[in-house]
């Protein structure tokens, strides 16, 4: 039985639960301390915000705030971060290198992810601001407010497809980054992910889907259980199931990135020892 050369989706999304159920136990062991570091940033937060209402009301109160609650919600959240970052990258590495997992991985590869992270996601901004000037212009022109409003929408939204499409043709890239050097180069996994984005935006979809109907239903359960969520106890119960989902995205979204890389870069396949454990139910 060979690899597919192309994503076979449900295989793919099948592939990703299964290896989060196979290692379960690390997971229970690695969500501390990403989840406690964003559930603190989430109190300090609802402690500094309270009942404000509004954007304006919100900004308001946090200017108002003592500094060192507003700083040590940021430090949090980034402490936060940097957890789901490192795990995302270790998780990877085990995965691929049969490497032990560390969920306080901060050596090298972390650079490299974070920089190319950032990198990949900051021309994203001018991106969207420059695709609503057409609409800023046509208002300008005219006195309808319909036809702006669909300008910025159409506009927009082709900004946003066309970062979503640069984004995965680089999916195989971002695991390279997590495996140490020598591995191919940014060029050749652009390449080779040619033709991927449809079938892996609907794997993504898929795979995330289970996540998303989870938080729909505590915002369901929140509202027919009539509970405040500026009482304390709700608030940090609700924070802490969805950093929890916040975790299991990132290792789910890894998973896929790994499985991914390991179909199109068969040279890079060849010589990982964990590839075939990552591939063993992606067969056709």
């Amino acid at each position: 039985m060979r690899l597919t050369t192309r994503l076979p989706v449900l295989a793919t999304v099948r592939q990703a639960y299964a290896l989060l159920w196979r290692h379960r136990v690390l997971h229970a062991k690695a969500i501390w301390p990403p989840v406690v570091f964003l559930v603190t940033a989430e109190f300090l937060y609802h402690r500094v915000v309270g009942n404000a209402e509004g954007l304006m009301g919100r900004i308001h109160a946090i200017v108002a705030a003592p500094w060192y609650m507003t700083v040590g919600a940021a430090l949090a959240w980034l402490a936060g971060l940097k957890f789901l970052l490192s795990f995302s990258i270790s998780w990877r590495r085990h995965l691929l290198l049969e490497e032990r997992f560390d969920p306080f991985f901060f050596k090298a590869p972390f650079w490299r992810y974070l920089g190319f992270l950032l990198l990949t996601y900051a021309w994203i901004v001018p991106l969207v601001l420059v695709s609503s000037l057409p609409a800023v212009l046509l208002a300008a022109a005219t006195h309808s407010r319909l036809w702006p409003i669909a300008a910025a929408v159409v506009f927009i939204a082709a900004a946003f497809c066309f970062a979503v499409f640069g984004v995965v043709r680089q999916v195989p890239f971002f695991t390279m980054l997590t495996l140490d050097p020598p591995h191919p180069g940014w060029r050749e996994s652009v390449s080779a992910s040619r033709g991927l984005v449809p079938r892996y935006v609907a794997t993504f979809v898929l795979t995330m889907l289970p996540l998303f109907i989870l938080n729909l239903l505590l915002d369901l359960g929140l509202k027919l259980a009539g509970a405040d969520r500026h009482a304390v106890h709700v608030a940090l119960g609700e924070a802490a199931f969805r950093q929890a989902m916040l975790f299991l995205h990132f290792s789910l979204g890894a998973s896929i990135g790994a499985v991914v890389t390991m179909i199109v870069l068969p040279e890079v396949r060849e010589r990982l020892p964990g590839a075939p454990a990552v591939l063993s139910h992606v067969r056709r």
